[in-house]
């Protein structure tokens, strides 16, 4: 009898086994078919399209693996402004520089939406916030926590940004101070100071990770494990472009994944609830003063959407909805600033002319300057304006976007193209679930809009002046694509602007960067964000090695 039990304990086990593993399975062999039919059928068949590519990842992986601009501006110069590529399970996606193209979709965002697949992927880093909402939901989303990032709110929180560059400055000292040269990891010390900044000024939350290291909090620890993987996770690829392959939920990353939203939701409940407290106080009290639970004033921006969630009619935001924004806020507003800030460092160390006058203009200020530094010192500064505009003009840390067609439309274009049947066109008619690639850092980087000297670090062409050629451009900031344009540009730009601008004037001021290794050996990772990563030490992830070296100050 208890044989006769264990028998059927272990069929049931069976059928249970292949249940989990068949389902998704079988729902995927449906899919995989469905969608191979529905791309024979789909007009991007007609463009031309780059040879090689394998059914099950066409040309994507090549797109995440540190070639990406590579091979989108080859492709560019030998089909034009739009073509296709091949994608998964036999799917195409089209891709345009064109400007006409590209302002008519990013403007039309009730016709164009993030990707199912994108916004999969965005929420399971990022959570539902305002980066992944779409159509009424986004619109709301946005409206309420628009007036955070006002001037006058970035101008209360900028000391932050300038303590912590401080604090940043300090801490390099000190790991260079037993020696007049030291290599340093700056990606590392950027991104400290970038979660600092944005944890403190989004949060009023002091996670002092420059102090402390990544490994000094669970939720530090956590965010650097989900958002800087040293390689793609190959499973989360196909979960990407495979939604039935999202049932499986014990592979190690979305164990990870769990985890953080965990801790992320544990200390958001906490940070919202002590801030509605204090302004509950407040309206009962006029007189109380009140010690926030996590630091000193309201500043943050956190504090500014509670307090207008508050005062609003018809806006408000949910808990849930403001949960969302924290790791919106956390993993975008640090991840794409470190980053910009390193490969800022690794131009200007490849470029000692224009670091040295830099340079000579900051100390110049400082000098002048006998009280703490301003937003309004640093914005009068013209060439570090000029450095920052060409730092994001040519290392868009988001180096492609995409949109999908809600349904089918007529897209105008600024030129004709020709496709595979050879003959021009001076449109191009997509249909519903349609994909458009927009290659941002390719744009920035077109000689037709900013001359033969494009695909080089120039700060002088802004104090020039930007060739007009480029004013084709549809961009939201200074006719460049990194942050967008429409209403799904960045919000948070002017925040990004104002840390980046803080961030390295302290750098530059303090200290002189010379390269660690052959420029040819610092290599491009793809992975949402681009990294700076080393070709000779992959297995060491993102990362930059430069050279430091103390200024002497008289």
């Amino acid at each position: 009898m208890a044989g006769l039990a264990n028998e059927t304990l272990l069929r049931t086990a069976l059928k249970l086994l292949g249940l989990v593993v068949g389902t998704p399975c079988i729902l995927t062999l449906f899919y995989v078919a469905k969608v191979f039919i529905g791309a024979q059928s789909s007009p991007l068949m007609s463009l031309q399209c780059p040879p090689g590519g394998r059914f099950l990842s066409g040309h994507m992986l090549m797109l995440t693996r540190g070639h990406s601009y590579e091979n989108l501006s080859k492709w560019r110069e030998q089909y034009g402004s739009l073509f296709a590529i091949k994608a998964v399970l036999g799917q195409r996606r089209s891709v345009t520089t064109d400007t006409k193209a590209i302002a008519h979709i990013l403007a039309n965002s009730q016709k164009y939406c993030k990707p199912e697949a994108a916004r999969w992927h965005l929420s399971y880093l990022l959570g539902n916030g305002m980066v992944t909402a779409e159509g009424h939901e986004h619109r709301h989303q946005r409206r309420a926590i628009n007036p955070a990032f006002s001037l006058t709110n970035l101008k209360n929180i900028f000391p932050t940004f300038m303590s912590k560059a401080e604090q940043l400055c300090d801490m390099i000292r000190h790991e260079v101070a037993d020696a007049k040269t030291a290599r340093v990891d700056v990606l590392q010390w950027s991104s400290r100071a970038a979660l600092d900044i944005i944890a403190l000024s989004g949060f009023n939350y002091d996670l002092d990770t420059l102090h402390k290291g990544m490994d000094g909090s669970e939720l530090a620890t956590a965010l650097h494990r989900l958002s800087s993987p040293k390689t793609f996770p190959i499973i989360i690829f196909f979960k990407i472009f495979i939604p039935p392959l999202r049932m499986i939920q014990f592979d190690h990353q979305s164990r990870e994944t769990q985890h953080t939203r965990g801790i992320l939701r544990n200390i958001g409940v906490n940070i919202i609830k002590e801030k509605q407290r204090q302004l509950s106080l407040e309206k009962t009290d006029k007189e109380a003063t009140i010690e926030p639970e996590y630091g000193k004033g309201d500043q943050d921006l956190l504090s500014s959407i509670v307090r207008l969630n508050t005062e609003a009619e018809g806006e408000n935001l949910s808990m849930e909805q403001m949960l969302q924004q924290i790791p919106t806020f956390l993993v975008a507003g640090h991840e794409t600033t470190a980053n910009t800030l390193a490969w800022a460092l690794f131009s200007l160390s490849h470029n000692q002319v224009v670091q040295d006058r830099l340079r000579n203009e900051i100390m110049a200020s400082a000098l002048r300057e006998s009280a703490a530094i301003s937003l309004e010192d640093l914005n009068a500064l013209p060439y570090l304006e000029a450095v920052i505009r060409e730092t994001l003009r040519f290392h868009a840390t988001v180096e492609v976007i995409t949109r999908v067609a809600t349904q089918e439309d007529v897209i105008p274009l600024e030129k004709s193209y020709v496709a595979q049947d050879g003959k021009l066109h001076d449109q191009f008619i997509v249909k519903k679930g349609d994909h458009i690639m927009i290659p941002i850092l390719v744009i920035n980087r077109l000689k037709e809009f900013w001359g033969e000297d494009a695909d080089e670090f120039s700060p002088d062409r802004w104090l020039k002046g930007a060739p007009d050629t480029s004013n084709a451009i549809p961009g939201l900031w200074s006719n460049i694509m990194t942050f967008s344009t429409g209403n799904r540009s960045c919000i948070g730009y002017k925040f990004a602007i104002f840390e980046l601008k803080a961030l390295l004037f302290q750098l530059i001021k303090n200290f002189r960067f010379d390269p660690a290794v052959p420029y040819g050996d610092v290599i491009r990772n793809e992975l949402i964000v681009t990294r700076p990563q080393v070709k000779s030490e992959r297995d060491k992830g993102a990362q930059l090695p430069l050279v430091i070296t103390p200024v002497a100050h008289e």
